[in-house]
């Protein structure tokens, strides 16, 4: 599983969460680790006290969560 742990390479990591990981799951249709996504890339942008950031994310991890809560896979 990627995670975000602080070191110098952080910031391609978040890119690729942002670029390539969350888009992947909500294209096909993976609704949970899409939500897990937004809410990881939202939880680093709050501890690095960007919060208009981390609520954009946070605010369409709740949206995800609203409008597809029937479609989500089974864990």
């Amino acid at each position: 599983m990627l995670r975000l742990h602080p070191n110098r390479d952080e910031k391609i990591t978040l890119a690729k969460v942002e670029h390539d990981i969350i888009p992947y799951f909500k294209e096909h249709g993976d609704f949970h680790e899409y939500r897990k996504a937004l809410n990881l890339v939202g939880d680093y942008y709050y501890k690095y006290r960007a919060y208009k950031s981390a609520a954009e994310f946070y605010k369409e991890a709740s949206l995800t969560l609203i409008n597809n809560h029937d479609t989500f896979k089974e864990v």
